[in-house]
């Protein structure tokens, strides 16, 4: 114990000495956010797309494999550097339109509000911020 111990807080101590070096360096980069949401972000909001589409009757599996096909494809086209054409070949898709119309599909995968469930994650570590602070 008179060696591990020690050695603990030693280790602990160096941890987060070089934790705070690296976070103070940290810079974000808006631009750089900004494209990767927007050539990446549609990807994501596709699971919204599919839970709506199941909402309005449609089948799990078959709208799965639907969006599975376009998102490869849009894949492929995204690593050759075209523009994400995902939401366009959603919009068009037929077996999507009978359960959606296309405007609502465009509006599913737009990311600019898509934000997940951070609002419920940050009430519960703000909630355990109180909690901590109450406890002492």
């Amino acid at each position: 114990r008179r060696l591990t111990l020690p050695g603990a807080f030693l280790t602990a101590d160096e941890m987060l000495h070089r934790t705070a070096r690296l976070v103070r360096g940290l810079t974000l980069d808006r631009e750089a956010i900004a494209r990767n949401l927007a050539t990446y972000g549609t990807f994501a909001a596709s699971e919204r797309l599919l839970m709506e589409l199941v909402k309005a009757g449609a089948d799990r599996q078959e709208m799965h494999e639907v969006l599975r096909g376009h998102s490869m494809a849009a894949w492929e086209a995204v690593r050759e550097g075209r523009t994400n054409p995902l939401p366009d070949l959603l919009a068009d898709e037929a077996r999507l339109a009978s359960y959606l119309p296309p405007e609502q599909i465009r509006t599913l995968l737009d990311i600019s509000g898509y934000i997940g469930d951070a609002p419920q994650r940050a009430r519960a570590l703000a909630e355990e911020i109180r909690r901590r602070c109450r406890t002492g």
